[in-house]
């Protein structure tokens, strides 16, 4: 009797799940008839798949918008030297180049790695107001030698977007490739059109440079509007490997610049985000320098 209750207690059993299974089958077919054939009043349920994309990985190896004054760039006073008068500093989230002193140039570096591929460069730039003179210029550097020997002064060897500023309504650039021994000049000196260079304040106003550097040609752009394209293979033998900034005078007593927003980007393989300089020792340089430097 005990065995025929067990036995009818698991029929029963058996057929409650074979009975929620078909309801479970009846309910299933009915839904996707549903979906296939809806009327626009009708409401539709539809399983959904998530597959979540591949990160991409973040381009940029280098970025400092200079609110951090210890980000690496260096801080040199050297205003107390008349015949070699200049300062490197952060102020107010800018970094900031002064030179207070005729025919005088400066250079300064975080002492980070290029990309060993092709990469891009954006800095935001602009001259402030100038004290007196007309000739003032300021420059990115990029391929700057990192020379192996301490002894000797490292970015002395660098290509360069320069900017020359000749009064409030003039201003031109050039690519320059700097080598031992004497200079190249990559382009000629081209005028900057008001359409594409930001000529406000009096020539004062903040501008978007961009480089973009491949294995064989040098891309400039002003406020995202392309400039030219020059042929300038890379640099692979001498060390070539920073980046940076450089500024100067000839016939003006007095000028400061001022640069914000400095990007590095990976653009062949994209890398991890390196945000600000790991570099123990910033780099510097500075002197006079003649005429023929034009």
């Amino acid at each position: 009797m005990h065995n025929a209750s067990q036995r009818s207690f698991r029929n029963a059993v058996i057929a409650a799940l074979f009975f929620l299974i078909l309801l479970i089958a009846i309910l299933f077919v009915n839904s996707m008839s549903q979906v296939s054939a809806g009327a626009d009043d009708e409401l539709i349920y539809m399983p959904i798949i998530r597959l979540d994309p591949t990160p991409t990985p973040d381009p940029i190896i280098f970025q400092d918008d200079f609110s951090d004054p210890t980000s690496g760039w260096p801080i040199v006073d050297n205003s107390f030297d008349p015949s070699d008068c200049f300062k490197w500093e952060y102020v107010g989230g800018i970094y900031r180049s002064t030179i207070c002193d005729d025919r005088t140039d400066v250079k300064a570096s975080p002492g980070v790695v290029l990309p060993n591929g092709d990469y891009e460069i954006t800095v935001d730039a602009r001259f402030d107001i100038q004290v007196n003179g007309w000739w003032t210029a300021y420059g990115i550097l990029f391929d700057a030698k990192d020379d192996p020997n301490p002894s000797n002064p490292d970015l002395g060897d660098y290509y360069m977007l320069w900017i020359l500023y000749e009064g409030t309504d003039r201003v031109r650039w050039q690519i320059l490739n700097d080598f031992k021994g004497g200079r190249e000049e990559v382009t000629v000196w081209s005028e900057l059109e008001s359409g594409k260079y930001n000529y406000a304040n009096n020539g004062a106003a903040f501008n978007r440079w961009r480089i973009v550097r491949t294995e064989n040609t040098i891309n400039v752009y002003i406020n995202d509007n392309f400039l030219k394209s020059v042929y300038a293979p890379r640099p692979r033998t001498n060390n070539q490997i920073w980046f940076g900034l450089y500024t100067s005078t000839y016939e003006t007593n007095e000028s400061t610049f001022e640069f914000d927003n400095y990007v590095v980007k990976d653009i062949a393989s994209g890398s991890s985000a390196l945000w600000y300089s790991t570099g123990s020792n910033p780099t510097w340089v500075s002197g006079n320098f003649e005429l023929e430097t034009f």
